[in-house]
């Protein structure tokens, strides 16, 4: 099996690289990178069935207990939210996406501006 390797960005703040963080990496990897793992995700984990199973598991209360964790794991700031009052993990992530994103859509020019100085910073760090 082959191994794959982290995901590196270039940190223009920090001016640095970092790693990316994964959800679930641990597991992500035994999954593709095992024999044991594949087996398990051609045979049982690709099912429709199972798919929706667990889709049902993350919208409900019983995934509350994740949140505080990634949370923490993903060091998102919470300033603008209660963690306590998300019904489940698919309600915090849909919450903390959503208004991630609407920032975005708000104001199209800065994304355009941020694309830009992205490419420029990323073509200046690789010489190209």
């Amino acid at each position: 099996m082959t191994t794959t390797s982290s995901i590196v960005y270039w940190n223009r703040e920090k001016a640095r690289y970092e790693t990316e963080k994964v959800y679930g990496e641990s597991f992500i990897k035994w999954l593709y990178e095992t024999k044991s793992g594949l087996t398990l995700a051609d045979h049982l984990l690709s099912k429709i069935f199972i798919s929706q199973l667990y889709g049902m598991y993350q919208s409900s209360f019983l995934s509350r207990h994740k949140i505080k964790k990634f949370i923490s794991d993903f060091e998102i700031k919470m300033d603008d939210y209660e963690s306590d009052s998300f019904s489940s993990f698919n309600d915090f992530l849909f919450e903390v996406l959503k208004a991630e994103q609407d920032i975005f859509l708000k104001v199209p020019l800065l994304c355009r501006h941020f694309a830009k100085v992205a490419i420029l910073d990323l073509r200046k760090h690789l010489a190209i």
